[in-house]
């Protein structure tokens, strides 16, 4: 079953690092720890309006670069879903001073950590990894896509088939089909709802009007976080960033983020769903949360201790009874992911042979049904918070970790304070306030059930005489 952390769209010829997992750590908070990392963030904001994050780390000679734009999947006008992610692969079309696909030829030919960029829906991200020495150039090609893209009809028609293309993938994907359906279940007629990468006919409309339209209202620096982390100084990145993205004028209209409100209930309560590529089923149970405007740090710190709490191999509860004791399922996990418009909380289990779906679905109802009769204990909280702390330790030692902790936190509108704070904010998260938001999320809601099976292929038909 599908992890539900953060809905992204990536381009899917880039063989970039796989960001994912690192995303999914650096959103989790982490037990109290005798000290915070040794390496701190620096944040100040350019004349223009444009953040700026360092984080230095002199370890070995390398450095992560990364702009995030404030505006995602959820920044699509209603008649174009998918545009945000359109832009993000016309981003790599080139400038008049660095035409053509020379961007990417300069990352890969100096030792670049591969070509990507991300599309989630709230903030479309670019990152690159390359050696120090080619910081000052890096700098100044990012800078100049921001303001200064061309791209033609003819490569607009182009990118069209690839992202259809894309599209046909994501569609042989069980799991990221199954996640759309969840989102759109779960968040009805709100942004959050909407696929980020459109479907195939939506995809055919977008057009180079629409794209530059979108391009010129979001990609500006007073709507953008820079972050450079590695082997660098405060100074020195400063001094990069005042003479590249501090050259560029900021957006005089630029518009004021919409945070639409949560629909009063999911538009169903139940998905079935089958796939030929699916070999085992799964079932998950999913509830809609706030965002950051309607929870605190402390509380979605407490939901994803939670998470862990029931869903973590051998220290997990649920984990523990339906796959250890009753072996019932092959997996289980659970996690809250929750962005700036909203989150989920999900519980998901996959069948073990012989398991009849309903069989499973049952007894995961039932154990959900006692967490929130009984609760969670103090020692469960205690165990979570130390894997907490065990993950957090290898962020902290990871700069391109760091890097996406710090421009995930303040593209959702939080600080860096609120990441060099996490152990701290997540030490006084006890059992009891975790067990007044299973109470308050769970105790009066119905999930969303979704299941997922296998779907026996289409035979051929005998062949013609």
């Amino acid at each position: 079953m599908l992890a539900l952390f953060a809905a992204a769209v990536r381009r899917q010829r880039a063989p970039a690092w796989r960001a994912a997992a690192l995303v999914a750590l650096v959103l989790l908070p982490a037990a109290v720890a005798p000290a915070q990392a040794t390496t701190k963030a620096t944040h100040f904001v350019l004349e223009n309006g444009m953040e700026v994050v360092v984080v230095p780390n002199h370890r070995v000679p390398v450095v992560t670069h990364q702009v995030y734009y404030k505006s995602g999947g959820a920044e699509d006008p209603d008649d174009q879903p998918g545009i945000a992610h359109f832009l993000e692969h016309l981003m790599f079309k080139g400038t008049k001073t660095y035409p053509g696909n020379s961007f990417e030829r300069f990352v890969v030919a100096n030792g670049g950590a591969g070509i990507n960029a991300f599309t989630y829906q709230d903030r479309t991200v670019y990152p690159q990894t390359l050696p120090k020495k080619h910081l000052t150039a890096l700098m100044e090609r990012e800078a100049d896509r921001m303001v200064n893209l061309v791209f033609t009809d003819e490569q607009v028609k182009a990118e069209v088939g690839v992202v259809q293309n894309e599209r046909r993938g994501n569609d042989n994907s069980p799991s990221y089909l199954l996640g759309e359906k969840i989102r759109a279940a779960l968040f009805p007629g709100h942004p959050y709802g909407r696929s980020i990468i459109g479907t195939e006919a939506e995809i055919a409309t977008l057009d180079r009007p629409k794209a530059l339209a979108y391009y010129q209202r979001h990609y500006a620096p007073n709507n953008a976080i820079l972050v450079v982390a590695g082997d660098v100084t405060v100074e020195e990145v400063r001094k990069l960033a005042e003479a590249t993205f501090g050259r560029i004028p900021p957006a005089k209209d630029l518009q004021k983020r919409i945070v639409p409100p949560l629909p009063g209930k999911p538009a169903t309560l139940r998905i079935e769903m089958e796939h030929e590529r699916v070999a085992t089923p799964s079932v998950g149970f999913y509830y809609a949360t706030p965002g950051v405007g309607g929870l605190s740090e402390a509380d979605g710190m407490g939901l994803s201790l939670l998470g862990h709490a029931t869903g973590t191999t051998i220290i997990g509860r649920l984990y523990h009874t339906l796959v250890t004791e009753k072996k019932l399922a092959i997996d289980f996990s659970a996690s809250h992911w929750y962005d700036l418009r909203g989150g989920i909380l999900s519980f998901s289990a996959t069948a073990a042979p012989g398991v009849p779906i309903p069989e499973l679905e049952a007894a995961v109802a039932r154990e959900l049904a006692t967490l929130v009769r009984d609760g969670v204990t103090v020692a469960e909280i205690e165990d979570a918070k130390k894997a907490y702390l065990a993950a957090k330790a290898y962020v902290d030692d990871n700069h391109r970790a760091l890097a996406n902790a710090y421009g995930t936190y303040l593209t959702r509108g939080l600080t860096v304070a609120d990441v060099e704070t996490q152990n701290e904010v997540t030490a006084r998260v006890t059992a009891g306030d975790v067990n007044k938001l299973i109470a308050r999320f769970m105790g009066k809601t119905e999930p969303l059930v979704a299941v997922l099976s296998p779907k026996a292929p289409k035979l051929a038909g005998p062949a013609p005489n």
